[in-house]
């Protein structure tokens, strides 16, 4: 479990040293975390949004602001590129949409029906909004890069929650543990490699071995139910484990 933990690691490193080659590591870390905001069936809807309301126009538009207005502001500016509207007419923006922006997506891209009030998408274009904003001075991945030195999955995944001012959290623990473990290591990884720094590609690595466990799913229990005995499931400790049995049966 543990090498099939560590050779699922290493495939989604080198798929988003891709994107960091072709794109720049901020658009590619904004990417990747906006697919992670989405449940299984607006995944790719997020990916089209980060796409369209891409990382440096943004964070460009956003350094113009003052810092209590930027929030609101992103926020505001992603719920009009991706066509979800506001709930609330007073958590909306008169700002114009940044002319960098790419065209609005259509409504119908989003899936809708049947979502959990705290998975809806206008949540997640909050989280996002917080949290471009938490890290617009350093830039996001410098940002989330330093979080990391510290080597404390407790610190990533406090820097990765989100929470607005009323509701429930838009990026809550579990969600901070799954973007941390699919997203940002990896990610970290890859950068390291892009940019030769092997004075801190251990650190990516080094947290992976220590982050808990995400979520449990179908396929995480369909594996342990074929492959380990009930007196051995104790062994699947962490999220690296849990990786290497997804990594086994979609393999």
């Amino acid at each position: 479990m543990d090498r099939a933990g560590g050779a699922r690691f290493s495939l989604k490193s080198r798929w988003l040293l891709t994107c960091i080659q072709a794109d720049g590591p901020d658009q590619a870390l904004y990417q990747t975390l906006a697919e992670g905001f989405g449940d299984s069936s607006n995944r790719r809807p997020f990916v089209e949004l980060a796409n369209r309301a891409p990382y440096q126009a943004v964070s460009k538009a956003a350094m113009q602001l003052p810092p209590g207005e930027r929030v609101r502001a992103i926020y505001g500016w992603l719920n009009s590129c991706s066509a979800l509207g506001s709930p609330d007419p007073a958590e909306s923006t008169c700002l114009a949409r940044p002319a960098a922006f790419g065209p609005v997506m259509e409504h119908k891209e989003w899936k809708l029906f049947r979502v959990r009030p705290s998975n809806h998408p206008r949540r997640r274009t909050l989280a996002a909004a917080i949290l471009l904003d938490r890290f617009l001075e350093p830039g996001l991945a410098w940002g989330l890069g330093k979080v990391m030195e510290k080597l404390s999955p407790a610190k990533l995944i406090h820097a990765l929650c989100a929470f607005s001012e009323t509701g429930p959290a838009c990026v809550g623990r579990g969600r901070a543990i799954d973007l941390a473990v699919n997203a940002v290591l990896p990610f970290m990884h890859a950068w390291d490699e892009f940019e030769f720094r092997e004075e801190t590609r251990s650190v990516s690595e080094t947290l992976y071995r220590k982050f808990p466990m995400l979520a449990d799913n179908e396929i995480i229990r369909e594996m342990m139910a074929q492959l380990l005995p009930l007196e051995s499931r104790s062994a699947v400790t962490g999220a690296r484990s849990q990786r290497g049995l997804l990594h086994l049966r979609l393999c």
